[in-house]
């Protein structure tokens, strides 16, 4: 199958060990941004605001999620009225088992699924891969277990790595393509209750390592005035 490069993953060390940048201090996470709706393409109008984003940190051995809804999103409103069903994304690589995953903080989580059928990706997608599913405590008799708008929530991946996560992706015929994630919500009163973090352009990694090496011209710069 075909894959998105490592290349693009590993940008930002491949930039820091050549301009000598001090990447473990500089290690700076992934961040999917959920600012599509699940929707055929020909039918949207962006741009859209938002509705949560997930940041990927490399953690040692582990990798370490946290899943941030946009309580500012005109659709989540009240926030405490609007609320996440579940997260679904993109994973490649070793099998993974209960003993994987972990809670650390935030909304409590309901259930992690390590699913290997990649036609049953949230709302219509097809993986390449495997994938990873994260579901909520969502039900309206949930109460304070309930993950609404106000809330964050963190957990962690064991022994992998940021690439099992980024050089695989999910695609659907007439919707946003192709993309890493779906996060389906509740109560929200947008365009869709699901939304996708589309894979960025090509374009947009040559631009973040541009930026990365007037960083590090300019840290050598000062290192050597």
């Amino acid at each position: 199958m075909n894959k998105i490069s490592p290349f693009a993953s590993m940008l930002f060390v491949a930039s820091g060990l050549f301009f000598g940048l001090n990447t473990t201090a500089m290690a700076a996470p992934v961040v999917w941004t959920f600012n599509l709706p699940s929707t055929a393409v020909a039918s949207q109008t962006p741009p859209y605001t938002p509705v949560a984003t997930l940041s990927l940190t490399q953690v040692g051995a582990d990798v370490q999620f946290l899943l941030d809804p946009n309580e500012l999103n005109a659709g989540a409103s009240p926030a405490t009225n609007t609320f996440v069903h579940s997260i679904d994304f993109v994973y490649t690589g070793a099998v993974l088992t209960a003993a994987s995953f972990a809670h650390n903080a935030g909304a409590l989580i309901e259930q992690f699924s390590y699913v290997t059928n990649q036609n049953t990706l949230d709302a219509g997608y097809t993986t390449q891969d495997q994938h990873v599913q994260v579901d909520f405590f969502s039900k309206n008799n949930d109460g304070s277990a309930r993950f609404d708008f106000t809330e964050t929530s963190t957990w962690t991946i064991k022994n992998v790595s940021l690439t099992n996560f980024t050089t695989t992706f999910a695609t659907s015929g007439p919707k946003p393509s192709p993309i890493y994630s779906v996060i389906s919500l509740g109560g929200f009163s947008g365009d869709s209750s699901n939304w996708v973090a589309a894979v960025p352009e090509p374009e947009t990694y040559g631009m973040m390592l541009m930026g990365l090496g007037l960083v590090g011209f300019a840290v050598r710069v000062r290192k050597n005035g």
